[in-house]
């Protein structure tokens, strides 16, 4: 008498489950496996027939009853909690382990148990295997999981993979976590460099021993005066012998300003009486005398070159670069005539005076009667008053440009020329890209970049930004100079806003 078998398919996901009924009145007389008849349930719920007019069961491969997330294989570094550094990179030491691990897992569940693999081929024999061990799983699971082959002991080889995963898991983020401890101490021990943001950081960037005491040492270190080289006030100018950085000093107590030169070889043959032009070019390294004009009688009459060449005033080979130069000589002349030609008027004549709105009339002091004046005519002054200012501030920005030394307070003088030049005036406005230049430069001075040169080099400019400066005077001043009725030159045109000057690209914010 044997026992009737069903097995019964009571989820696809899981596979076959075995389940034993109780005996009924039909199995009494079986004998045998053979002659005992099984209902199977096959995955699609239909019966086979044996051959000797029997029920052959055919059973499914049996599944793991585990749920299918307990198979799936731990990747190397895909655990969402692994520890990151600073930059949000994950850190882990090399998963060599986890990787075997997974490997390992991954092979084993691509197989099947060794039952299943007999019953593919060894069809009735395999039939019965497959019940043997199933009633092998529920009758004997403690002998069953040791058989090689078993379903059981195919779950327990799995069973042990996934184990070996998380333990290797583990190790990887206590390792990960071990690394990211590390770096956050090397971190604080060795915090990143930060770019210097005012002048003692750019110093104590290149002097990384020095203190702020030794900084305000040098601030306050041993000056000297800077022989042939004065402010635009005539102060003379100190150097820091230490670190020959230079800057505009106060005249001492009981010395007399010196006189307005603006000439340096002039300059310097002030102190040295006997000296000549090659003993200054030799005492200045090779420098060069700026260019000068000549007067005769107070007419100019020629140009001297850097190199000591003449030129005729209306020379039509006149270089381009002395003709900004011959162009102020010639209004300065023609503004000494007008002043002298400018006699006071009679009694009753007409006089060339403003309007309230401060338009030039003509005004008849005897009968009181007023007409417009005729065009290009203002009152006596109004030049002086307009052209003049304009005129020195050129002057200054072309002899400074020319000089071979620059410094710090000349470059400062020079921005306040800049400015003057700058100012509101009537019929005159400024054009888009000057104002842009003085923006530019306004924000330039007030720049850590600047800043930071000033105290390598002493000065606030490079040769370049002080050539485009001079270069937007030039332009401000013809256009001045055009409102104001006076003859214009051709001096070099500003550069355009956007395009490649120096402070476009290099502008800091704005001085405060």
């Amino acid at each position: 008498m044997g026992k009737l078998l069903r097995i019964l398919q009571t989820d696809d996901d899981e596979g076959l489950r075995p389940m034993i009924s109780p005996p009924s009145a039909d199995d009494v007389g079986l004998r045998g496996l053979g002659a005992m008849p099984a209902v199977i349930s096959s995955p699609d719920g239909s019966k086979v027939a044996s051959a000797s007019g029997g029920l052959v069961p055919r059973i499914a491969a049996p599944v793991s009853t585990l749920p299918p997330a307990e198979y799936a294989p731990v990747q190397a570094g895909s655990v969402t909690d692994m520890p990151s550094d600073s930059t949000g990179n994950k850190i882990g030491p090399p998963a060599s382990r986890l990787d075997s691990a997974n490997a390992k897992l991954t092979g084993d569940m691509s197989q099947h148990p060794g039952v299943n693999n007999f019953a593919e081929h060894h069809h009735v024999l395999g039939t019965i295997a497959k019940i043997g061990d199933v009633l092998g799983s529920i009758l004997a699971p403690n002998i069953a999981v040791n058989v090689p082959g078993s379903t059981l002991n195919f779950r327990q080889k799995i069973g042990q993979d996934q184990q070996e995963v998380g333990a290797a898991t583990e190790q990887q983020k206590e390792q990960a976590d071990t690394q990211e401890s590390q770096a956050r101490a090397q971190a604080i021990t060795n915090p990143p460099v930060k770019p210097p943001t005012n002048e003692f950081e750019l110093w104590h960037q290149q002097h990384p021993q020095g203190t702020v005491e030794d900084y305000n040492k040098l601030k306050e270190g041993d000056w000297e005066i800077v022989p042939n080289l004065e402010g635009p006030n005539h102060e003379p100018v100190l150097r820091e012998k230490a670190s020959g950085l230079m800057k505009v000093g106060t005249l001492p107590a009981g010395v007399a300003a010196k006189q307005d030169v603006t000439d340096p070889f002039k300059l310097w043959q002030k102190h040295h009486p006997t000296g000549t032009f090659d003993d200054y070019q030799k005492a200045n390294g090779a420098g060069k005398r700026s260019a000068h004009i000549n007067y005769d009688g107070g007419i100019p009459v020629s140009v001297t070159g850097e190199d000591n060449s003449v030129f005729d005033v209306n020379d039509p080979n006149l270089p381009s670069q002395y003709k900004a130069l011959v162009d102020s000589a010639n209004r300065a002349h023609a503004q000494r005539i007008r002043e002298e030609r400018d006699n006071k008027p009679e009694p009753g004549s007409l006089q060339l005076q403003e309007d309230a709105t401060g338009h030039p009339i003509l005004f008849n002091s005897k009968t009181g009667v007023t007409q417009p004046a005729p065009d290009g005519m203002q009152p006596k002054g109004t030049f002086a008053k307009t052209v003049k200012p304009v005129e020195d501030a050129q002057q200054y920005a072309q002899t400074y440009l020319a000089s071979p030394m620059h410094t710090g307070s000349g470059d400062e003088a020079l921005m306040e020329k800049f400015f003057e030049l700058a100012k509101p005036s009537t019929g005159f406005r400024m054009s888009q890209p000057q104002q842009q230049m003085l923006k530019d430069s306004q924000s330039w001075m007030g720049s850590v970049e600047a800043k930071g040169h000033h105290a390598l080099t002493g000065t606030w400019f490079s040769d370049d930004q002080r050539k485009q400066i001079v270069d937007t005077m030039n332009a401000l001043a013809q256009s001045k100079r055009a409102s104001a009725g006076a003859p214009s030159g051709q001096p070099p045109a500003a550069p355009q806003a956007g395009g490649s000057d120096w402070f476009s690209k290099h502008g800091g914010k704005a001085m405060q």
